[in-house]
């Protein structure tokens, strides 16, 4: 619309909707002083050209959706084809098959979870073997005492005196206390060697004070001096090792129990401890026969013992010392004491990990 000289119809500017035949339009209108603009678009060719715009934009998400979707599914099930061919392997195994998991054509990102499993198996493996052990220990090792047992029930009843029966008594006590002795060492022995290593860390003085008041009384009975006087006067915290406290001091009580045992009376037990590079050192020697440099070696075996060894005992002890000390890194050397002439017995102990980040 134009007009020279005339007033133009006032319209609104901008964008608006007008019915024009009876037909939606946009019209958009812009003003001059001498004449007005309109442009207009029929909105059913907007609303046709929109939606052929959105088909064409949605038809190929249409399309390739369910492609992407079943190669996602693929890589998937292709991924995990190991982690079922391993389930169906622990299906198909009997309850005492702990054999280690294969690994080949394993993705990386299961290899993990594989090891930590064939970890867990051996660790129950071991656990098993230890259980298969103590029942085997205990059906050869008792057998002898509990058939003593019966024969010396078996002479009190057919002893005639009350004299008789007084000593048969005595050594039915004593054979009831090396029998009792006899489970309780291979029950510790079977419980340390199906633990595992733990994180906790203890004081080693501390360790051998209460190792040292166990055996105590059997040193007085025998009249051994045990020097351990310097052990009073170490303040807590100085020797922090790695280890159970109870643990430890089962291995440093045996260890003592085998001196005791083993050092004739008024003999002499001596420890010393003392700090080597980041390692913790216990000394313990006595004055005993001591044992023979191609025999150290075997002293750690179950039920082990010497034949010139005539000292009472189930030869246990030193293989709960053995298990205690290899879960908890202990390092062990037996040899000769140059001070008292018996045996010495060099026990290093793994350091606290807060000390060996302190030092």
């Amino acid at each position: 619309r134009q007009g020279i000289g005339q007033d133009v119809t006032p319209v609104a500017r901008g964008f608006s909707t007008r019915q024009i035949d009876g037909k939606p339009f946009r019209v958009f209108t812009v003003h001059s002083r001498t004449m007005l603009i309109e442009v207009m678009h029929d909105m059913s060719v907007r609303s046709r050209m929109a939606r052929q715009l959105a088909f064409r934009t949605v038809l190929p998400i249409l399309i390739l959706g369910p492609i992407l979707l079943l190669i996602v599914l693929w890589s998937i099930a292709h991924a995990l084809r190991p982690l079922q061919t391993s389930r169906e392997e622990i299906a198909q195994r009997e309850a005492n098959d702990l054999r280690a998991l294969r690994t080949e054509n394993v993705p990386g990102e299961l290899l993990p979870f594989i090891q930590e499993i064939n970890v867990l198996f051996l660790r129950v493996s071991d656990a098993f073997t230890a259980q298969q052990h103590f029942v085997a220990d205990a059906a050869h090792e008792l057998r002898s005492p509990l058939a003593a047992l019966r024969l010396q029930v078996q002479a009190m009843q057919r002893a005639t005196t009350n004299e008789k029966r007084h000593v048969l008594a005595e050594r039915l006590l004593m054979g009831i206390d090396r029998a009792t002795r006899l489970v309780e060492q291979m029950l510790v022995l079977a419980r340390e060697e199906a633990s595992v290593s733990d994180s906790a860390c203890t004081d080693l003085p501390q360790v051998v004070r209460l190792a040292l008041s166990d055996i105590l009384p059997q040193a007085q009975a025998r009249s051994i001096d045990v020097g351990a006087d310097s052990f009073g006067e170490v303040p807590d915290g100085q020797f922090s090792i790695r280890g159970s406290t109870e643990a430890l001091r089962i291995l440093v009580r045996n260890v003592l129990e085998n001196a005791v045992k083993y050092t004739p009376p008024s003999g002499t037990i001596n420890l010393l401890l003392h700090r080597d590079t980041n390692q913790t050192v216990l000394t313990i020697e006595d004055s005993g026969p001591g044992i023979p440099a191609e025999e150290r070696d075997r002293v750690f075996e179950r039920f082990h013992r010497s034949a010139e060894n005539d000292v009472e005992g189930c030869g246990l002890g030193l293989s709960i010392v053995q298990a205690i000390a290899t879960r908890y890194g202990v390092s062990i050397v037996l040899g000769q004491s140059v001070q008292l002439g018996g045996l010495s017995v060099v026990l290093r102990f793994q350091p606290c990990p807060a000390e060996v980040a302190r030092d």
